[in-house]
């Protein structure tokens, strides 16, 4: 197999395991919040809500910088930089 489709399978498959891990949490959220304390549906609903759109907000906001710090030491340090750091949060 010529060695770039490899390549691009393996970070296929890695940003797959990443989004579903990350998504997997999604559906156990308000229990994890009534045990922090929400006691009612609008407060679940609002804090998974700022939970889920705050991550997203934020990619959108850091994504230049992150760009541009790839356009400078390139991109393989930077998809090492994620993989780490999502492996890290997960």
């Amino acid at each position: 197999m010529v060695t770039w489709r490899r390549t691009l399978y393996a970070l296929w498959l890695a940003q797959l395991l990443s989004i579903i891990g990350f998504n997997l949490r999604i559906p156990f959220l308000p229990f994890f919040l009534e045990d922090l304390g929400t006691d009612t549906f609008e407060s679940q609903a609002l804090w998974a809500g700022f939970i889920t759109g705050g991550g997203a907000a934020l990619m959108a906001i850091t994504a230049p910088m992150w760009g541009a710090l790839a356009d400078r030491y390139g991109r393989r340090m930077m998809v090492l930089r994620a993989m780490f750091v999502a492996s890290v949060t997960i």
